[in-house]
């Protein structure tokens, strides 16, 4: 066995013992980064975290807007990920969204009740 701080010490010491380090530490390690990653990305949390609404007033990315002075709220998106969006907008505005639409990637679809989704391909250039 090598001496104590060597790389061979250090790669058994994370799991490594000639084999896969599945289920090793740095193994467990790496999947909760990828958990996290994919949970920090996840549309409809996202949009939750962005928006910000009590009562009559919405809060966007530290920007204060007074919704008893707007008439109609209107919802446009477009990407992959518009779809899913729409309806965490829908879930924080409800009857307050006067009509909306997102274009999204074919397969993308997600039910809607105020907001129109479209699924399209990407444009060839």
């Amino acid at each position: 066995m090598a001496k104590r701080g060597s790389y061979d010490h250090a790669r058994l010491a994370a799991g490594y013992h000639g084999r896969s380090l599945t289920g090793g530490l740095g193994y467990r390690i790496c999947l909760r980064l990828y958990r996290a990653a994919l949970r920090a990305v996840d549309a409809r949390p996202a949009v939750t975290r962005a928006l910000h609404r009590v009562h009559d007033i919405l809060t966007i990315a530290g920007h204060t807007y007074d919704l008893a002075a707007v008439r109609h709220l209107y919802v446009i998106g477009f990407g992959e990920a518009a779809a899913t969006m729409a309806r965490s907008v829908e879930d924080a505005f409800g009857t307050a969204i006067t009509a909306g639409i997102v274009v999204t990637k074919y397969g993308h679809h997600e039910p809607t009740r105020r907001i129109e989704v479209l699924e399209a391909a990407h444009p060839n250039p």
